[in-house]
């Protein structure tokens, strides 16, 4: 099977559990999105959750099916829409940077990568709270454990702070402390260096309101160095 294949077949039954969470609530859904060139072996960007996400439909068939309007999953315009908007958002600056920094100046680099976000539910316009974060957050867990395993990225990056990574890191690797190879200092931050089976995981800070060209040279140098 391909991607596609594979990660609906893997993840659909927990997006029918996930659709329950406080079903009378208007809630949007995020599916994780991969570029048409990208391959096992290349990098995933991970953030918090969206500020909202295309429909507010908490129906899984419909989010799931081709052609339908509440479509979210593998949209066919799926990283497409990066294309027009990256120079609008810190984030995606520092994405895009480092991409290019790994894969050199591609002009359809977000072609070669897979995008994620650890929660999957949120209100329109603000990141998730706490007590939502609570309610889905295992089975946020195991969709994201099951991303991991169709898209089998070699660096995955998250550009999420650590009190919102560590736990799923921890998930990741059978509920305990993943190991650190190493870390390194930015801009009065640091990124941290974790190796879980075969995957290197970069834990860093959300970039808004923080130095891009620091940041992007520390993730650059990092991704080269394990990918």
């Amino acid at each position: 099977m391909n991607i596609k294949e594979s990660l609906k077949t893997a993840v659909y039954p927990l997006y029918e559990k996930l659709a329950k969470i406080e079903q009378e609530k208007s809630y949007t859904t995020f599916c994780v999105q991969w570029g048409e060139k990208y391959q096992p072996g290349g990098l995933l960007f991970v953030g918090r959750a969206t500020y909202g996400w295309a429909v507010d439909d908490r129906d899984t068939k419909r989010l799931f099916t081709d052609g339908c309007e509440s479509q979210v999953f593998a949209r066919p315009d799926q990283m497409k829409w990066v294309e027009s908007y990256w120079k609008k958002s810190a984030f995606w600056r520092v994405i895009r940077n480092v991409t290019q920094g790994v894969i050199g100046p591609q002009p359809d680099w977000y072609e070669h990568i897979a995008w994620d976000n650890l929660y999957k539910l949120s209100p329109d316009g603000s990141n998730p709270s706490n007590a939502l974060c609570k309610k889905q957050e295992n089975l946020c867990f195991e969709i994201f454990k099951q991303e991991l395993s169709v898209l089998r990225p070699k660096v995955v990056i998250l550009l999420t702070g650590k009190n919102w990574n560590y736990d799923f890191l921890c998930s990741v690797n059978n509920d305990t402390a993943p190991a650190v190879l190493e870390e390194k200092n930015w801009a009065g931050y640091k990124a941290v260096v974790y190796k879980i089976g075969d995957t290197v995981f970069l834990g860093t800070e959300h970039p808004q309101g923080k130095s891009e060209a620091e940041h992007v040279a520390a993730l650059t140098e990092l991704a080269k160095k394990y990918m």
